[in-house]
């Protein structure tokens, strides 16, 4: 048996850190000062706006939006979450 933890074992918020971890890679981003912003205590990520967008609030959130690769960060002003 494998001593890895069962995907619903782990948090769902771990699960992100670890998915975006993997996304970004060695790169080490600022974004606007707050650096791989994922990595914050939840309480903090869900208040966290880079350049004017909230990442986690709002009919849309900015991470939605950055992931996807939509307007701002389909490289007319930002490149693509994540980027390095």
């Amino acid at each position: 048996m494998s001593s890895e933890p069962q995907t619903s074992d782990v948090p769902r918020h771990q699960r992100f850190r670890n998915v975006m971890d993997a996304a970004a890679g060695s790169a080490n981003p600022q974004y606007d000062g707050y650096g791989r912003f994922w990595n914050l205590p939840l309480s903090d990520l869900r208040d966290v706006t880079i350049y004017s967008i909230p990442m986690m609030r709002g009919a849309v959130p900015g991470l939605v939006t950055g992931l996807r690769g939509l307007y701002p960060f389909d490289g007319s002003q930002y490149p693509r979450l994540p980027w390095g």
